[in-house]
């Protein structure tokens, strides 16, 4: 009896000792660089992080958005999130986790959408994407929202990549542009199957209830002012510093840009929303960020 009690213990350590082993294969370890990803933080006493809503003039209309304010006195580099359309996908995940590391976000609706006034119109887009640079970046309220008007870019997601990109690489106050998913207007009408494009595009757009949209008028005027939404040309003539990210093929021409050393494109195997690699993303754009909006201030040297 004895023999057999002592066997069972044996047996009961033996299989211990296998599942520490185990575990210790399994462990997962964080790099110091993406702590920030799983840790909280300790709010500043004075300047703590926080989130303010905004109402900002557009046309005649005031559109809804609001800011995750970063913490301390800052004033911070500031992302504008452009969400795609209509808009179901605003990648606050991300926005959450830049804050974390110094970062301002702001977001936004544009006119005729989710509750902003006004008409959803793709010209309207690119007038409340201006709008809301403008006021963030005015002396008036650039203080109060601790934000570096020196530092201030654009992430946009699909429709919201090519706003971002019509908009912020015209305006003086915006340093670079990121794009996820990028929807190119030029690219989609001016080509054999536009047309097979615009009915398409027609049929998707009249199902958005959430919009304050006429598809009919949305698409005519998209397709009269094609010409300045090209894409190709206005990245040619940029020093910004641009990233594109997208998960399909269909942009592939936009490989020949990265001959320029300002512009990065890149192909993820994943789905329009980048459903699988959140945390990828987050490292990939804070990276972009961290070097080209807010690079690190050169050491200076002492004799």
């Amino acid at each position: 009896m004895m023999r057999n009690n002592i066997l069972f213990v044996s047996i009961l350590m033996c299989m211990g000792i296998l599942l520490v082993t185990c575990r210790s294969k399994t462990k997962t370890t964080i790099k110091k660089s993406d702590s920030y990803l799983v840790n909280d933080f300790v709010q500043d006493k004075d300047f703590p992080a926080g989130m303010e809503e905004l109402q900002i003039p557009s046309g005649d209309v005031k559109i809804y958005g609001f800011i995750y304010m970063s913490n301390g006195p800052g004033p911070h580099p500031t992302l504008v999130f452009i969400h795609g359309n209509p808009g179901n996908e605003r990648n606050l995940d991300l926005a959450q986790n830049l804050r974390k590391v110094g970062y301002n976000v702001v977001y936004f609706d544009f006119r005729g959408s989710w509750g902003s006034k006004g008409k959803f119109t793709f010209e309207n887009n690119i007038a409340d994407t201006k709008a809301v640079i403008d006021y963030i970046s005015s002396d008036q309220n650039s203080g109060r929202l601790r934000i570096d008007t020196a530092k201030i870019a654009i992430f946009g997601h699909n429709t919201g990549g090519a706003i971002g990109l019509i908009a912020g690489l015209a305006h003086p106050k915006v340093k670079g542009v990121a794009t996820l998913s990028l929807f190119n207007p030029y690219r989609v009408i001016k080509n054999s199957e536009g047309t097979s494009n615009l009915i398409s595009m027609k049929e998707y757009l009249a199902t958005l209830g959430m919009l304050n949209i006429n598809p009919d008028e949305f698409l005519m005027e998209m397709a009269r002012n094609v010409n300045q939404y090209n894409l190709e040309e206005l990245l040619q003539k940029t020093n910004k510093p641009v990233l594109m990210i997208d998960e399909h093929e269909a942009n592939d021409y936009l490989k020949a840009l990265t001959v320029r050393k300002n512009v990065e494109y890149e192909v993820w195997d994943t789905d329009i929303t980048f459903s699988n690699k959140r945390t990828a993303l987050t490292r990939r754009l804070r990276t972009w960020a961290d070097k080209g909006i807010n690079p690190p201030k050169p050491v200076s040297k002492t004799n």
